[in-house]
């Protein structure tokens, strides 16, 4: 995977867009501020996975491995083979044996890529972690391992017990009934703090809305996404509702949303009752 050139109305805006387009978190790439913007013109940042910030290594070991055709396998047999063995390897050390699928290895759209899912395990949601935050950061050494295993840079995915599945199912839920609020109360929608993926999986739900848009707005670990009705929406529904046309209680049952409140300052959402057992949605209350 190369690397990534994205602008914003700040840097902040131009880092985020390019995290979400990696879908990396912060810790994971190098980044590079190419222009502060101002003056009305867009910051512009240059995001590198950190991995592939260390090329040399990779130009050393020679170009991934193709099959006879010279393109790159649907299956790399070692690939999946070195990320098994790390993950369960892993998974020992940690006193939390478990087995491991690998669901995909080899190139996906050019870049190598491993998919894998810890199944069968014990005491699986105390690897999940707060908001996924112990996966994320399980997931982060496991690509360092396979990187420096294979020699080149891998997106490396991996999934505890289906919560990815499940989490995302939730988030693109969450954000379809953001835009329903939003549309609704003819006002912005302030969803909880979400890491880069998680605003990533957000944007994307929305991305083709007719009615809404989204950005995001904060910092670091208090980043999050903002849905709002578009401005032809509002014009020609004629503004927020009367007062008495809203149900009392700020935000809706389960939400993980408020109504109004914008740049990290609202009020805090709903628990995801679905999360996987040991971990935190990532729309507790704080």
């Amino acid at each position: 995977m190369a690397s990534v050139e994205t602008t914003g109305p700040t840097v902040d805006d131009a880092i985020d867009a390019a995290l979400e387009q990696l879908d990396l978190d912060e810790d994971q790439v190098e980044l590079e501020i190419l222009s502060e913007g101002g003056g009305g013109e867009p910051a512009r940042v240059r995001a590198t996975p950190r991995a592939e910030a260390a090329a040399s290594l990779e130009a050393e070991l020679g170009p991934t491995p193709t099959n006879a055709n010279g393109e790159g396998g649907e299956w790399d047999d070692d690939l999946a083979t070195a990320g098994r063995e790390i993950v369960e390897d892993l998974l020992d050390y940690m006193g939390f044996p478990g087995d491991v699928d690998v669901l995909r290895a080899g190139k996906d759209n050019g870049t190598p890529t491993l998919v894998m899912a810890v199944v069968d395990g014990e005491s699986m949601g105390a690897l999940i972690g707060r908001r996924g935050e112990t996966l994320q950061a399980f997931q982060f050494i496991t690509q360092l391992l396979v990187n420096r295993r294979v020699g080149h840079w891998t997106r490396v995915l991996l999934d505890i017990e289906g919560y990815r599945s499940r989490r995302e199912r939730y988030l693109k839920d969450t954000a379809l009934r953001a835009a329903e609020k939003a549309m609704r109360y003819r006002e912005s929608i302030e969803l909880d703090p979400m890491i880069p993926s998680e605003r990533r999986i957000v944007h994307l739900t929305l991305a083709d809305h007719e009615f809404v848009t989204t950005h995001s707005e904060g910092e670091g670990d208090n980043r999050r996404v903002i849905v709002e009705p578009t401005p032809e929406y509002v014009a020609k529904h004629g503004g927020k509702p009367e007062r008495s046309e809203r149900p009392g209680g700020g935000a809706g049952r389960g939400g993980g949303f408020s109504r109004g409140a914008r740049g990290g300052r609202g009020r805090p959402g709903f628990s995801n009752p679905n999360a996987s057992s040991g971990s935190n949605s990532g729309y507790g209350r704080r």
